[in-house]
């Protein structure tokens, strides 16, 4: 307690919440090296203080040293710092004592949640859903390669989050972008991002998923819905029954080569929806030319699939 005090008083307010992380990671290190849980405790309360303050001191600082943000400097090293004891906890795990045991998951859980504070200060209020749904994507990737389900389901909860953003902030406030194009493409790599997690994800259950049965579901609708409702917002209204249908269109002809049931039925679904807006919107409210092309369209696309069921149908039935 010493020692962090007259680091409080000592040292610049940014560095620390860095400095309490290091006593943290010795006071842990010589816990281990000399098997005192008491050691150890101090570790983990020092851990918990680091952890605070970077919240309290370090998150809104705007200074940079050597052209890099005083921020990344000192937050980056206390989640490796956590990533770190994470390690340490699991690989030390016969050693632990009963209380001991439950602190591992909290530094992961510690790290993810410094992680995606950092990238919301540092990348931006445009870009933050950018790099969510890539921190995302490793957790997932990272989450099967060892299955390890926190890594997982801190991979739902912050796909929702950028899920939740996307929609609630970036489509309707496009903050820093001035043109359609940046936001599209914005909007594009976060989708991209689900629909390859949901490809990371086994479409059976197995062993390393059997407590999480719908997470290929979710990453499916997450990416469906946000990419229908980009069109919604960035498509002409008059061109939206057509968007929609064209989208409808990709998604049933990517299910089949991929064997994904989960793609195919949301590409029915996005039909049925755009033959509703057709029958109880566009009848009413398009003016006569659009309406006559969004039957067209959406007609060549009906009897396309229509067509392809009954022509390849022994091919179709290997799909599903």
């Amino acid at each position: 307690a010493f020692l962090m005090t007259a680091l409080w008083a000592l040292l610049p307010a940014v560095a620390i919440g860095p400095a309490w992380a290091v006593v943290a990671l010795i006071l842990l290190e010589v816990g281990f090296l000399i098997d005192f849980p008491g050691v150890r405790l101090q570790g983990h309360i020092a851990g918990a203080a680091a952890f605070g303050r970077l919240f309290w001191a370090n998150f809104d600082v705007t200074g940079k040293t050597a052209g890099i943000s005083q921020r990344l400097i000192t937050v980056a090293p206390v989640i490796a710092s956590n990533y770190y004891h994470w390690f340490r906890q699991r690989e030390e795990a016969a050693r632990l004592r009963q209380w001991e045991r439950g602190w591992g998951r909290l530094y992961l859980y510690g790290a993810a949640i410094l992680m995606t504070a950092l990238l919301r200060f540092e990348l931006g209020r445009s870009f933050t859903v950018v790099g969510w749904a890539l921190f995302a994507l490793v957790l997932i990737a990272a989450g099967q390669r060892w299955n390890i389900a926190d890594l997982r389901w801190q991979s739902y909860a912050i796909a929702a989050i950028a899920f939740w953003r996307s929609w609630a902030t970036d489509f309707w406030a496009p903050g820093d972008f001035s043109d359609m194009a940046a936001r599209i493409a914005t909007g594009a790599f976060v989708i991209a991002c689900f629909f390859v997690a949901q490809l990371l994800l086994p479409q059976a259950r197995d062993e390393t998923t059997a407590g999480e049965p719908y997470a290929r579901l979710f990453y499916s609708l997450l990416a469906t819905v946000l990419l229908t409702i980009l069109l919604y917002h960035e498509v002409h209204g008059s061109f939206l029954t057509m968007a929609w249908g064209a989208e409808g269109l990709v998604l049933l002809g990517t299910g089949f080569p991929l064997r994904d049931r989960t793609l195919r039925l949301s590409g029915l679904t996005l039909f049925m929806v755009c033959i509703l807006k057709l029958f109880v919107y566009d009848l009413r409210n398009l003016e006569t030319l659009y309406r006559i092309l969004s039957f067209i369209v959406l007609g060549v696309i009906l009897v396309g699939v229509s067509w392809a069921y009954t022509r390849f149908r022994d091919h179709v039935n290997r799909y599903l």
